[in-house]
């Protein structure tokens, strides 16, 4: 059950790794087992999630060693605000200078840092954030050559967000989903 995860185990997750290349301007910075995902839009950065609150460090030398400046980052996009996902975003945030989008579910619990998780309850709480842009279901950001569509899938948590964006490359189009969790053990999911 989730309600039974210790930080401990988050903790065993941010195993540092170097960064990699995962497609056309997309690289992963993240830790072992926490997905942070950064996209080079050509005017700037993007980047999903942002692991625990120590991940940080981490990924911010993560992209620096792509070449990149932790100044470059203009948007920190989030799929659901728990300590695994969002854990770092205030210090990213405040590194960056970059604008925080979260859904208005997602953007309640940032705010407070996970003290109403209805599932968690406080047992998993990460450094307050205060979000700049509330997306809804199907509304866009656009930065240089991407555009990033948000896609409401509550599952996991109430404000669940997963992203799209189409990335070129050999003159074809190609879809590529940052798909947040949609299930957990234990939940009861209707509709």
């Amino acid at each position: 059950r989730s309600s039974d995860l210790p930080l401990s185990l988050f903790e065993s997750w941010n195993t540092p790794i170097e960064p990699f290349k995962i497609f056309n301007h997309i690289y992963y910075v993240g830790t072992e087992n926490l997905s942070s995902v950064l996209f080079d839009t050509g005017d700037g950065l993007v980047l999903i999630d942002s692991g625990i609150a120590q991940s940080a460090p981490q990924i911010k030398a993560n992209i620096e060693k792509l070449g990149f400046k932790i100044t470059d980052v203009k948007y920190l996009l989030n799929s659901h605000a728990r300590l695994d996902q969002a854990g770092g975003f205030a210090q990213l945030k405040q590194w960056s200078g970059a604008k925080l989008i979260a859904s208005a579910a997602n953007a309640e619990m940032l705010a407070n840092g996970a003290t109403s998780d209805f599932a968690l309850g406080n047992q998993l709480l990460f450094p307050v954030v205060k979000a700049d842009i509330i997306i809804k279901d199907g509304e866009q950001i656009k930065l240089g050559r991407q555009t990033f569509t948000a896609h409401a899938t509550p599952g996991h948590l109430p404000g669940a967000t997963s992203w799209t964006t189409d990335v070129k490359y050999h003159f074809k189009n190609y879809k590529v989903i940052y798909a947040d969790s949609l299930f957990t053990g234990g939940y009861y999911l209707l509709n």
